[in-house]
């Protein structure tokens, strides 16, 4: 598998990791762990950018600009580049996969595009606002036990505990909360008792199951275009 990350600012390579080092919070990290991957490739428009990323994670290399024939492109880049970057890699290349960093576009019609785009060309496309490989979550709701998912009052984490109500439909209910000072984003409760857990992990598995081919990881358009809303207007 030849991976091409586009974009190495925050989510892609900067953000913090954690205190204890084994939190997995950006793309590069969670790539790099990754044992399907043959060639890893990092990109960004600073190049300055691009070369620490690589240097930090050991890509195999780095560059200015996409570049073509990769099986999987992860897109890291604001919101309102990822119809053009689709764009110019589908002019190019026909990748299996490509990953978008939430929210897939920045109007309903990039949106739109970007699904008729990849439909067109036989790439699956990815967003990844989901936590429907949540083991947690798989666990208890396939022995169908009362599952509350408590989640704060903000878009960035809105749209994931949308997805995990919606697809776990009639197990999962949705609370939002406001933030106090020592929030989590997520607090999980079965049967009424918190469920102590973490998603340190999560774009590892992310990765890991989407590699590993579980279609429930494949969105629809609908999935897609309702998850830009929900970070843009909010769940109402």
């Amino acid at each position: 598998m030849r991976h091409c990350l586009i974009g190495c600012g925050n989510m892609g390579s900067r953000k913090s990791e954690g205190d204890d080092g084994l939190s997995i919070s950006t793309h590069a990290k969670a790539i790099h762990f990754l044992k399907d991957v043959d060639e890893f490739v990092c990109i960004d428009n600073v190049l300055d950018l691009a070369e620490e990323a690589a240097d930090k994670w050991g890509a195999d290399d780095y560059n200015d600009e996409p570049l073509a024939g990769f099986d999987f492109y992860t897109i890291a880049v604001p919101a309102d580049k990822h119809l053009s970057v689709v764009r110019d890699i589908l002019s190019h290349t026909t990748p299996k996969i490509i990953v978008l960093e939430k929210p897939c576009g920045f109007s309903f019609y990039d949106c739109k595009k970007i699904i008729r785009l990849c439909e067109q060309s036989g790439t699956a496309l990815i967003v990844s606002y989901q936590r429907r490989f949540d083991k947690i979550l798989r666990y208890f709701s396939d022995i169908r036990q009362e599952i509350t998912i408590e989640c704060l009052d903000d878009f960035e984490h809105l749209c994931h505990a949308y997805d995990m109500e919606s697809w776990y439909e009639g197990k999962i209910t949705l609370k939002v909360v406001n933030k106090t000072k020592n929030s989590m984003a997520f607090n999980v409760y079965v049967d009424g008792f918190r469920v102590p857990r973490s998603l340190d992990h999560s774009l590892y598995d992310f990765y890991r199951y989407t590699l590993d081919g579980h279609s429930e990881l494949l969105c629809c358009g609908s999935d897609i275009i309702h998850t830009h809303y929900v970070n843009e207007y909010g769940s109402n």
